[in-house]
């Protein structure tokens, strides 16, 4: 709920900063583990028992996710490097570009290997229902991703945490931009544009367990 112009009311201490940044270096570690392993086992795999369209999108899914680990724990905040304005308004949008395309990575995956479990069988999909369910996977989270961005622009910057004597600082944005209709009443855009990105999420990456 949104709070004094903030979408998210809940404080930030420098025990928070500091416990996010040991998640994500043991995040980076066990990512990086994985992507070595899936390059290598495809790598070594011949017989292509998984299909060069499945490939592509795993590869690029988790090489996504990596990067933006790697980014967002060196640049999210201050614990390793001082950040500013500027560093804060590319790596915050940057991380969120790399999370959007690796999700995106992972619906198309989900397509490819129903794709390839369901042919000439008949529960074959018809060709142009995934090539549309594609293009919607790529458009909606990008643009709703998009509106996010724009609505925090003009608070991607550093942030103190709450706690007394705060020694870090997070590129986090807390607060958006007010959106107002006709009546001057307030319209929490932010708000539904959150709820929006997760629901698009788990529609995309639902439909195609059903």
């Amino acid at each position: 709920k949104m709070a004094n112009g903030r979408l998210f009311d809940s404080k930030t201490t420098d025990q928070m900063i500091f416990a996010q940044e040991m998640i994500s270096m043991l995040s980076v570690t066990l990512i990086a583990v994985i992507f070595h392993w899936t390059v290598t086992s495809f790598s070594k795999d011949t017989s292509l028992t998984a299909s060069r369209s499945m490939r592509y999108p795993c590869v690029l899914a988790i090489l996504s996710f990596l990067v933006m680990d790697i980014v967002g724990m060196i640049g999210w905040n201050n614990v390793f490097i001082p950040i500013t304005s500027v560093t804060c308004k590319v790596v915050y949008p940057f991380c969120l570009l790399c999370y959007n395309l690796g999700k995106i990575s992972m619906y198309y995956l989900f397509t490819y290997r129903i794709q390839l479990i369901f042919e000439h069988t008949s529960y074959q999909i018809r060709a142009i229902y995934l090539r549309i369910y594609r293009v919607l996977c790529f458009l909606i989270p990008t643009v709703l991703w998009s509106i996010w961005i724009y609505l925090s622009w003009h608070d991607i910057e550093p942030h103190h945490t709450d706690s007394i004597d705060a020694q870090y600082a997070y590129c986090f944005p807390q607060k958006f931009k007010d959106i107002h209709n006709h009546s001057t009443q307030r319209i929490y855009l932010p708000e539904h544009i959150a709820a929006s990105i997760a629901i698009a999420d788990l529609c995309f990456s639902g439909i195609p367990l059903l």
